[in-house]
């Protein structure tokens, strides 16, 4: 199963060039609950913690705290809350598309006939991207 999930991008790379994305780290558990998922968008000191800051979460956070907002960006792409285990996403690709940073997600889930744990799980990627050219500027949607 495939995600997209778009951000939209001025002074960014052009019609279908390559950016600079990395995928930081990936957790079933962010804490994030509710919802069918989707995209945050962080470039402040404050909205990193807030993201980090959430109840329940077992994420590599010392990786996303490393990452310098000055230079990049971060965006958590999150499948909200499963009801069970053998839930992931993961970066494929991405790609500039006129205003829009197209990421491509791969999203990967139990087989029906799975043994798999029953506890609530809230899968999640956090990417790091980098703003091509000054003025760069990102708005997430999915």
């Amino acid at each position: 199963m495939l995600f997209l999930a778009a951000c939209s991008a001025t002074g960014g790379p052009g019609e279908g060039e390559g950016v600079m994305v990395r995928q930081i780290t990936q957790s079933a558990y962010c804490g994030l609950t509710g919802g069918p998922g989707g995209v945050a968008f962080v470039r402040s000191e404050a909205g990193r913690e807030a993201l980090l800051d959430v109840s329940g979460q077992n994420m590599a956070t010392d990786v996303v705290r490393k990452v310098d907002l000055a230079r990049e960006a971060l965006v958590m792409v999150t499948l909200g809350q499963k009801p069970t285990a053998g839930y992931s996403v993961g970066l494929q690709s991405a790609l500039a598309q006129g205003e829009s940073l197209v990421l491509d997600m791969r999203v990967n889930e139990p087989a029906p006939d799975m043994m798999v744990a029953q506890v609530i799980t809230s899968p999640c990627a956090v990417l790091a991207v980098e703003p091509r050219g000054a003025g760069s500027r990102f708005v997430c949607r999915v």
